[in-house]
This record gives structure tokens, C-alpha cells and sequence, in this order.
């Protein structure tokens, strides 16, 4: 009997791969060993997965992506805010979504980048995701730097506006478009509501934290009590995803 190892078996199917074959024959082959044509397919979902986070943190690394660019592939990669941070999966409904505040004549409509959901059997509720750069400023620059009292460090203007934005499109979608009458009804037909939805702010990287304890104790309690709203780092999302992927099995504790 000749037996085929599995560097063999991976260098066939790369063949058939790459034969251009069409539908009806990757049907055929799952008809035949539908358990191998499913690992192969997981397969190559993960490694595309593990392409996307080595992409995420290259431009994380050089720096040159607009909020538009880390718009476009997030979007690219839903899977990344897939997890909810509270341990509900997210989905997205819409990106570019628009939730209302505009006036008679159509102006002034507040948007944001994603519009998500939970993941229920019998229930699902909306969840809004914004998202800035990593490079932006969590508290104000060193040479700018003004104290508030007992030398607590003062938030950066742009932190202080991306914060109010999200919050206040939170309002806006749960008093405004959530409620208009063709949104609801085609929510509510597939088990999707608006409850005081929770918000999502992508943000800056701890780096930034590191040369004062002040700074690290200020943003750390001030999330930590914040309602409906949570700040992610991009840091904090990159590592999230490579466990996901499993890049990262585990949290290394202190050494010595």
C-alpha cells in the first residue's frame, strides 16, 4: 500500500488550487472527503486571518494609515471586532451608518464608522464602533502638558472630542434613526433592538502611558468608570486578535 504523508497531500491540493477549477468541482471533492475539504477551508481562513494581523501591525507600526485607511480594512476584517470584548460576538450591520440629528432639510445627520449587534438566540442589541489612530493623543503633549489639580495630567482635546462623538451618536441612534419607523420594523423582524447601546472607541496605544504612573492610574480608573462606553487601544485590539489566530496562547507573567 503507498502511503502519502501530509507534505504530499498540502502539495496536491496547492496543484488543484491553483488549476483553476471551478464550483462544481470543490463541490465534488467535499462530496468525496468532506472533513478534509472543511480543515482545508478553516485552513485558509486562519492563514488569511494571520495575513491581516501581520498587515495590522505593520501599519501600526509605520504609522501612515488615515482613520479612513484603518476604516477600510477593518472593514475588510470584521472577524477583528468579532469577539466582544464582553464575551458576546459582534456582527456588523452597517458600516458608514447614519443615526440621525439631521434637520428639515437633511443637514447636520450624525454618522459613525460601524454599526454592530450582539449575538443572541432570541435577542440581539445594537452596538456602535468608532474609531480614531493609533497615534492619537490620549493626554495632551509634554511641552503643552497643563495639570490639573494635585498634578493629575489633563486629557487631550482630541481624546476629550472623540469620547463626546461616540456618546453622543449613542443618543442620537437610540432617540433618533433607531426609531424611525422602516429602521425598527426591519430590526425588529430580525431580533436586532436599540437599549441604551453600548459604544466602542478604538484609541491610541498604551505606549503612551508609559513615562508617568499619573497617566497610566488616570486613563486605567477614568474607562474603567465610564458607562455604555469602552476604550480599546489599538495595542490592547492588535494582541486580542493575535489570540484569536493564535499567535499569542498566553499572557507571560513576571520572570525572576
Amino acid at each position: 500500500m503507498i502511503r502519502t504523508n501530509d507534505k504530499e497531500i498540502r502539495l496536491n491540493i496547492d496543484r488543484l488550487i491553483n488549476g483553476g477549477h471551478g464550483k462544481e468541482f470543490w463541490s465534488q471533492l467535499a462530496e468525496l472527503n468532506p472533513d478534509e475539504a472543511e480543515r482545508f477551508a478553516d485552513d485558509q481562513i486562519l492563514g488569511r486571518r494571520r495575513n491581516s494581523v501581520r498587515e495590522f501591525e505593520s501599519a501600526m507600526r509605520n504609522g501612515a494609515w488615515s482613520e479612513l485607511e484603518w476604516g477600510k480594512f477593518f472593514d475588510r476584517n470584521r472577524w477583528i471586532f468579532g469577539l466582544g470584548l464582553r464575551y458576546q460576538f459582534l456582527f456588523q450591520l452597517r458600516a458608514q451608518a447614519n443615526y440621525g440629528g439631521s434637520d428639515y432639510t437633511g443637514q447636520g445627520a450624525q454618522k459613525g464608522d460601524f454599526l454592530h449587534y450582539t449575538l443572541g438566540d432570541d435577542a440581539k442589541f445594537t452596538v456602535l464602533v468608532e474609531i480614531k489612530r493609533p497615534d492619537s493623543l490620549i493626554f495632551q503633549p509634554t511641552a503643552k502638558e497643563q495639570k490639573y489639580r494635585n498634578g493629575v495630567p489633563g486629557f487631550d482635546i482630541e481624546f476629550a472630542n472623540a469620547l463626546s462623538q461616540v456618546q453622543v451618536n449613542s443618543h442620537t441612534w437610540e432617540t433618533g434613526d433607531s426609531r424611525n419607523d422602516e429602521n425598527r420594523d426591519q430590526l425588529d423582524r430580525n431580533g436586532i433592538y436599540t437599549v441604551q447601546p453600548r459604544s466602542l472607541l478604538i484609541y491610541g496605544n498604551t505606549s503612551q502611558l508609559l513615562d508617568s504612573a499619573k497617566k497610566r492610574n488616570c486613563f486605567e480608573i477614568f474607562r474603567g468608570q465610564l458607562k455604555n462606553t469602552e476604550i480599546v487601544t489599538y495595542d490592547e485590539l492588535l494582541n486580542r486578535a493575535k489570540f484569536i489566530v493564535g499567535e499569542m496562547s498566553g499572557v507571560a507573567g513576571p520572570t525572576g
